[in-house]
């Protein structure tokens, strides 16, 4: 009898744990260990903080820190849209003009690369992003690579980071 129990117990044991795992990740660990996003992976309303260094005007301008939110929306598909993208800039001060639209592309690895063109600043300001999405598509961390005011043949000088956290899973 002990030794059917036993035999028993090391089957069950790691099957509960599996279990046990799928019901406190329900995604079956998509996003978390790198296996399985795509662009369907993003979809619905996340809200950003972002934080960072950018120039204030064109090269040998004064390079200011700032702090922003935003409110992006991802259609599933690749396609993004920015109807809210406020900041503080501890030069420039207050602009709520970082909004505009955009295109992202995932990895299966849940890595990625977007681009967002904030249409409304003047001049248009393309900026290039590489991504990386975790905890099921529920959260998003982002890197400027590199934002290249329209017109201009170089980069600005930036190091900026933000982090997106899903608000609202609908469709729109």
């Amino acid at each position: 009898m002990k030794k059917t129990i036993s035999r028993v117990s090391r089957i069950a044991a790691p099957m509960m744990l599996v279990w046990v795992g799928m019901l406190i990740n329900p995604s079956g660990g998509q996003a978390d260990d790198g296996n399985g996003c795509s662009n369907a992976t993003l979809r619905g309303d996340y809200g950003f903080t972002v934080t960072g260094t950018t120039p204030t005007g064109p090269p040998s301008a004064p390079v200011e820190q700032f702090v922003g939110l935003a409110l992006t929306h991802f259609d599933g598909e690749g396609g993004l849209t920015q109807p809210v993208g406020v900041s503080h800039g501890s030069i420039s001060g207050d602009s709520e003009n970082a909004t505009g639209s955009g295109t992202y592309s995932l990895n299966a690895d849940c890595s990625g690369t977007m681009t967002l063109n904030l249409t409304g600043k003047t001049p248009t300001v393309s900026i290039k992003l590489w991504i990386v999405v975790v905890n099921g598509g529920n959260e998003i961390n982002t890197v400027v690579r590199t934002p290249m005011p329209n017109g201009t043949p170089f980069p600005a000088a930036n190091l900026t980071a933000s982090h997106g956290r899903r608000i609202s899973s609908s469709d729109k």
